[in-house]
């Protein structure tokens, strides 16, 4: 029986990856469903097929099937993870965390300020939450990803305080009052981001170059040389 579910499998993989490779993305995407519904188990092939799946969906411009698939990996990887598992059930969780970093930077701090900014940090905590969960699995491309785009965050909240919308009815001396309100309530964000883009920085990945880290200690050179 054994043999004949790998003689089952390879064909089902086989006939996937010819779809693939002829251009018929419909019925490639169909077969490796197939392969899921025959063979959840193992978790690395499974993983494997997901991704792929993901990647398709993406291709046909699917996203909401490529997130059905990246929350499956995550899924899989949680119950039967694998060492070989980790770092895609990793990556797809950066990539989530991701899209809600979108959903953040969609809204605009426009009157009434004080509503926008609520809603503005309630994506930000959506967002962080969904970060710290991608480096919790201790992948290293994938935390220093995840650790430069939360600074990121807290820098452009900083911004977006600045540069957001004033009340229309200030005065001349009322507007000088509020821009230092502001100018007060952003330092706390740009001294965080500041402290995070410090600790990405430190991180060495060896031999090979880590673009995040990179970026942070490019971003870090900015802001100090802008006091």
């Amino acid at each position: 029986r054994q043999q004949t579910e790998a003689v089952q499998r390879e064909a089902l993989l086989r006939a996937a990856g010819i779809y693939s490779e002829t251009g018929a993305v419909r019925q490639a995407i169909r077969i490796r469903e197939l392969y899921l519904e025959r063979f959840p188990q193992p978790a690395t092939a499974a993983v494997e097929v997901m991704q792929q799946l993901a990647d398709l969906e993406a291709g046909e411009g699917n996203p909401g099937r490529r997130q059905h698939w990246l929350e499956a990996i995550i899924q899989l990887d949680q119950t039967a993870g694998t060492a070989r598992t980790r770092p895609l059930a990793a990556e797809a969780a950066l990539e989530l965390a991701e899209n809600r970093l979108s959903a953040f930077r969609k809204i605009q701090l426009v009157n009434p300020v004080q509503d926008s900014l609520a809603r503005k940090l309630q994506a930000m905590k959506r967002a962080l939450q969904a970060f710290e969960g991608a480096i919790e699995y201790g992948v290293t491309p994938v935390t220093t990803a995840a650790t430069y785009q939360i600074a990121r965050m807290y820098d452009e909240l900083g911004h977006a305080l600045l540069n957001s919308e004033r009340p229309l009815s200030l005065t001349a001396e009322e507007l000088a009052e509020y821009d230092l309100l502001l100018a007060e309530q952003a330092a706390p964000f740009e001294q965080q981001a500041i402290e995070i883009y410090t600790l990405n920085a430190q991180r060495s990945a060896g031999d090979q170059r880590d673009p995040w880290v990179e970026k942070s200690v490019q971003r870090l050179g900015e802001l100090q040389g802008d006091h």
